[in-house]
């Protein structure tokens, strides 16, 4: 799934692990240069990825962050 916020493109994936139980992964690119990994994270659910992606997002676009 991709999502375009501003200038940066968010994808997220998921990983089967071991007992059922699952990772979720972000993923930040430049919407100009979608090759380039700005950012990414994970998290347990697909809630907390989408919400740490968000916050990335911000922290990025303020200059908090540099990725």
């Amino acid at each position: 799934m991709n999502q375009t916020v501003g200038q940066y493109v968010m994808s997220f994936q998921s990983q089967p692990l071991r007992k059922g139980r699952r990772r979720y992964y972000w993923m930040i690119c430049g919407e100009y240069n979608p090759d380039e990994l700005v950012s990414w994270g994970n998290a347990p659910t697909q809630e907390l990825a989408e919400t740490a992606a968000r916050q990335e997002v911000t922290d990025l676009s303020s200059g908090l962050s540099h990725g």
